[in-house]
């Protein structure tokens, strides 16, 4: 695998470090505050980009190791989806939230 495709899925990897604590944060609350769960939504976003960047880069790569971690990040991001969903239909603000991180 090449090196810019272990750096992608580094950085996928910290995104969703970072997504799995604010929505694990924002879910066990007692006060589920719009903040966090905007919070939870801009990364979720972000996670989603760079699995699909991890994909893109996966894709190039013949092997079937990376074919398995491809369909792996696919997966992952079907189940963002959902996540994104939810937390984009929560609030009433999100359409105007930027897609930093």
């Amino acid at each position: 695998m090449t090196e810019e495709c272990k750096d992608q899925e580094r950085e996928a990897e910290r995104v969703g470090d970072r997504y799995y604590r604010a929505m694990t944060a924002w879910l066990t609350s007692r006060r589920r505050s719009d903040e966090d769960r905007q919070k939870a939504f801009v990364l979720a976003r972000a996670y989603y980009r760079s699995l699909d960047l991890v994909q893109k880069c996966l894709d190039l790569v013949h092997r079937p190791e990376a074919r398995r971690k491809s369909e792996h990040a696919a997966e992952l991001q079907a189940h963002l989806k959902t996540e994104i969903d939810i937390l984009g239909s929560t609030g009433p603000t999100l359409s105007s939230q930027t897609d930093e991180a």
